[in-house]
């Protein structure tokens, strides 16, 4: 991740307090702000992009490969041992997977129809 392009200059906020990058990294990595509780390296990139889509400073992004969990709230489900709650959260943990966001093979197709009816409720 780097705040800005080669060409473009990482503003600082007027408060001073960060800069606009780090003050969007910030938001993002808070749990709250998520609808399943976790922050990934996919939709920390995603939500700072959207945060900052009509900056004239876009930062840039390198992910490949499996999402990382990078934070996330634990709630009552995670404690649990039944599979309904282990279920919810693998479904979770795969919304922002790169397979998942384009299914091709029959397996990642059957992950979305079994999270979307189970979990999503899509």
């Amino acid at each position: 991740m780097a705040a800005c392009r080669s060409f473009e200059v990482a503003y600082e906020e007027f408060s001073g307090d960060h800069g606009v990058l780090t003050k969007a990294l910030l938001q993002c990595l808070n749990p709250e702000q998520h609808p399943d509780g976790w922050v990934s390296n996919y939709n920390l990139s995603d939500f700072i992009k959207q945060q900052l889509k009509s900056s004239s400073q876009h930062p840039t992004f390198h992910n490949s490969g499996s999402d990382i969990i990078l934070t996330g709230k634990r709630d009552e489900s995670q404690a649990s041992e039944n599979w309904e709650d282990y279920l919810q959260i693998a479904c979770n943990r795969l919304r922002y997977h790169p397979i998942l966001k384009n299914p091709e093979t029959e397996e990642a197709k059957q992950a979305c129809v079994i999270c979307q009816h189970y979990v999503w409720k899509e």
